[in-house]
């Protein structure tokens, strides 16, 4: 009894471990639920710098005097998004600190104003823009926040949603220029991949073997 008992637990543990590798994560921006854009080039290539406005991001989703901010996805990494001005725009500044349990900033649209630690500071002139992608999230509970600490020429912040179609629409707007932004994620049971019979039967013939090893 005490091996069949043993047998359960291994075999359970290695569905959870399953179930968690393929599991997505539900993402929620100032508590509303929010969908990452689904990418088949990487974060770098969508966000297209310098590529018809020159020294700007060309996402197409860029907004003069504001800042903008989405979730992409890959098949393999998922990431986060901040675009300050646009085309139209006034000249423009940010500061702000990103406190975050998982990930980094991977990107910045001007080298030098690259991140060392949590500090962001961004200058931009008018029509162009400043940017950053936050990636590399690996954890299952994960969260970021974001506190601006001094901002110029930016009105308001706007956060987009995508539907499976990948158009956006606005899932978080703030009425004037924004003071901090709280994003988390947590694994979306709703999208976990079904375990098959045969990975059924190939698992417990691990778990066994591990079981056998032990006892010799």
């Amino acid at each position: 009894m005490k091996i069949i008992k043993m047998v359960k637990m291994v075999i359970a543990g290695l569905l959870l471990a399953s179930s968690s590798l393929a599991s997505a994560s539900f993402i929620t921006v100032e508590g509303v639920e929010t969908d990452a854009l689904q990418l088949s080039t990487s974060f770098e290539e969508f966000y297209d710098f310098g590529n018809g406005n020159l020294f700007s991001a060309n996402t197409g989703l860029e907004q003069a005097n504001s800042v903008i901010g989405f979730f992409a996805e890959t098949s393999s990494d998922l990431g986060l998004f901040l675009i300050f001005g646009g085309p139209g725009g006034a000249a423009g500044f940010a500061d702000f600190d990103i406190a975050a349990s998982d990930g980094a900033v991977t990107f910045s649209d001007d080298s030098a104003e690259m991140p060392s630690g949590s500090n962001v500071i961004f200058n931009y002139a008018q029509n162009r823009t400043d940017g950053l992608i936050f990636s590399g999230i690996s954890d299952a509970l994960w969260s970021i926040n974001i506190s601006f600490n001094a901002l110029s020429g930016i009105n308001n912040l706007v956060f987009y949603t995508f539907d499976d179609n990948g158009d956006s629409s606005i899932v978080f707007e703030t009425n004037g220029a924004p003071d901090a932004l709280s994003i988390s994620g947590t694994p979306d049971l709703s999208n976990v991949t079904q375990v098959s019979s045969p990975q059924i039967f190939l698992l417990t013939l691990s778990a066994l073997g591990l079981l056998l090893f032990r006892r010799k």
